[in-house]
């Protein structure tokens, strides 16, 4: 998803960057992390796992724009910021996030998102989606 949203934004290495760290973050999946991929826990509330969610995303965001390079532009450490902050974002707005095996879902079915399943239309209605989620916490 990555590359479909960002793709003529970036060069292809901070791509590359970013997709790896999609990897990363998967391979994470303990119950206290939980909140990472838009899930909670067992025995958490809903509320409390939104909270840490999105203050992680808010720490990922800032941290990658306190380290940019001198010019502004993405330094290595600053896209691993932002790809862990973009990964917790798409698993929000991920389908796939509405049967888990590891954590319950922070939302009930049918939440955050509805799209069409269908060729393009679903990579731009979901590139969308992530920008309107991003835009309403910290736009």
């Amino acid at each position: 998803m990555v590359t479909v949203a960002l793709q003529g934004y970036l060069s292809t290495g901070e791509l590359q960057q970013l997709i790896a760290r999609q990897y990363a973050m998967d391979k994470d999946q303990s119950p206290d992390d939980q909140y990472m991929h838009a899930m909670r826990k067992p025995g958490q509330s809903a509320e409390e796992a939104s909270n840490k969610m999105w203050d992680f995303v808010a720490t990922m965001v800032g941290g990658s724009n306190a380290t940019l390079g001198p010019n502004g532009s993405f330094t290595s450490i600053s896209l691993d910021w932002l790809g862990d902050a973009i990964h917790t974002v798409e698993d929000y707005t991920s389908p796939m996030h509405k049967v888990t095996i590891t954590g319950s879902l922070l939302y009930g079915e049918g939440d955050p998102i509805q799209f069409r399943l269908s060729g393009t239309g679903r990579a731009r209605t979901r590139r969308a989606t992530i920008g309107q989620t991003l835009a309403k916490r910290f736009g």
